[in-house]
């Protein structure tokens, strides 16, 4: 009886849960070697053997998993249309549904390390390798500290300053160990599921292979994914082309992604931007050590020193410390709802919080502005309903008598299951009121104009959608009686 493990135990040695546990023995994928007062056990046989099947992914599949190893969940607008990524986080997802392991962060940590090496390896031009076969497991310098946070407290002190050389495999062993965080986690996971760490990933410019895993992988265990809007490929690339259009001089700003996520934007910058003009920051820890590892993949000759100074663990909205940045772009948290004690923190800060209504776009608008010097210049994914809807008004009585609008994108809905249009909007602070002329839009069909009539900008609207002879006309109707519009 002493080698016999309780269903809760055999549940812990398969990383499944104990709900799982229970429900394969009801649908007979589990059987029980003893039966005592009702309690089902198991023998350690019988664990080794249900821990080689699920390593191979050869058994254990339901309904619930081929649906999803079918497709569901992976987010393929993410990444461009020729990426290879959208087939090997397909796999991932497939062998993890097969092994029915619950998905933990720690795990999605190993499975991110695992592809992050091989392409780091790759973009080094070094022999590639996977996780179970990485040298940085019997590195005890690599494990005196906990984790990323710590190295976070000290960059760019000793754990970065051990990477000054830039040496590749050296910055590697550096990232992966604060990605992991978990050694001990780390070495029996690997050894029990080497299944799940079988899988090519190939490194291609410009792709964030890493945010598609972890978005997928997030989706998949723990759901936590939800209200989180991560970019297409194609709406990041038709923010920074805006941004060269209206910047020759594009290569020489200091730019910031105040909610960097994994760091895509800041990824598919222009090469000509060197790293130490490029910052990124977010309060995701996981995104944070994800946007260092896509920033040594855009320029490998990045040493650590510079990737844990310029890419942080922070809280943009709180924060006093942002970097003296020219542009700041992004996709901002928006819709996220404030407790009624955080809204009237945010009040005595943010102007654009008005009565009991605080919304996360607005304020990093507001922050965004403020923080920039003049001439500066935000680009931002946004909800529509910052144009017009009358609770973002106080936004727009902050905005309107300080910027000037370049750029509107009108884009619909972008974010699959959804429902809220979205825009692109490229402000330049210039401390002057906002004209209506000079702004370029494109609205959802392609359609493309310049506003150059000098139409009124209020806060309590934006008309910003027809073109200068529709509106023309549309203003001269509204004078007839009777006109309703």
């Amino acid at each position: 009886m002493n080698n016999m493990y309780s269903l809760a135990q055999a549940c812990a040695e398969l990383h499944i849960s104990t709900a799982t546990g229970r429900n394969w023995l009801r649908l007979g994928k589990l059987t029980a070697d003893l039966t005592e007062k009702g309690r089902p056990l198991f023998s350690e046989s019988r664990i080794a053997s249900l821990k080689a099947e699920l390593a191979s992914g050869s058994g254990l599949k339901s309904r619930r998993n081929k649906r999803y190893v079918s497709g569901r969940g992976l987010y393929h607008s993410y990444v461009s249309a020729h990426s290879s990524a959208p087939d090997a986080v397909h796999r991932v997802l497939g062998l993890l549904s097969a092994s029915g392991v619950e998905v933990t962060e720690a795990i999605v940590r190993l499975l991110l390390a695992d592809a992050a090496l091989q392409l780091l390896m790759q973009r080094s031009g070094l022999p590639v390798c996977r996780l179970p076969e990485w040298s940085g497991w019997e590195d005890p310098e690599l494990w005196s500290s906990s984790g990323s946070a710590a190295a976070d407290d000290r960059a760019p002190g000793a754990a970065a300053d051990r990477g000054q050389s830039s040496c590749p495999t050296q910055t590697a062993d550096l990232l992966l160990r604060d990605l992991i965080g978990d050694s001990a986690f780390g070495r029996l996971f690997v050894r029990q599921y080497p299944g799940l760490f079988n899988v090519d990933y190939l490194w291609e410019p410009g792709e964030d292979t890493l945010g598609l895993l972890y978005l997928s992988c997030r989706s998949l265990g723990t759901r936590k994914a939800a209200g989180a809007y991560f970019t297409p490929n194609r709406i990041v690339m038709q923010l920074i082309a805006h941004l060269k259009e209206s910047d020759p001089s594009l290569s020489r700003r200091i730019i910031l992604d105040p909610c960097c996520g994994s760091g895509n934007f800041l990824l598919q910058l222009p090469s000509d931007i060197p790293p130490a003009q490029i910052y990124g920051c977010d309060t995701d820890p996981l995104g944070v050590s994800l946007t260092r590892i896509n920033m040594a993949l855009r320029s490998p000759d990045t040493s650590p020193a510079l990737l844990y100074s310029h890419i942080r663990q922070l809280n943009t909205l709180q924060s006093e410390d942002l970097p003296p940045a020219d542009i700041i772009l992004g996709n901002p948290p928006w819709g996220f709802a404030y407790s009624t004690e955080q809204t009237g923190l945010l009040r005595q800060k943010y102007s654009s919080v008005a009565g009991k209504h605080a919304d996360s776009g607005d304020l990093f608008l507001e922050k965004a502005v403020r923080s920039l010097p003049f001439s500066g210049r935000v680009s931002f994914l946004l909800p529509e309903a910052v144009l017009n809807v009358k609770s973002h008004q106080p936004v727009r009585e902050f905005l309107l008598p300080q910027v000037s609008l370049e750029y509107l994108d009108y884009l619909g809905e972008v974010f699959d299951g959804v429902n809220c249009p979205c825009i692109l909007l490229q402000l330049q602070k210039t401390g002057q009121p906002a004209a209506g002329s000079g702004i370029h839009v494109t609205l959802p069909g392609g359609e493309a104009f310049v506003i150059d009539d000098g139409r009124p900008l209020l806060p309590s609207g934006l008309p910003l959608s027809v073109p200068d002879r529709e509106y023309g006309i549309l203003k001269k109707l509204s004078g007839c009686p009777g006109a309703r519009f």
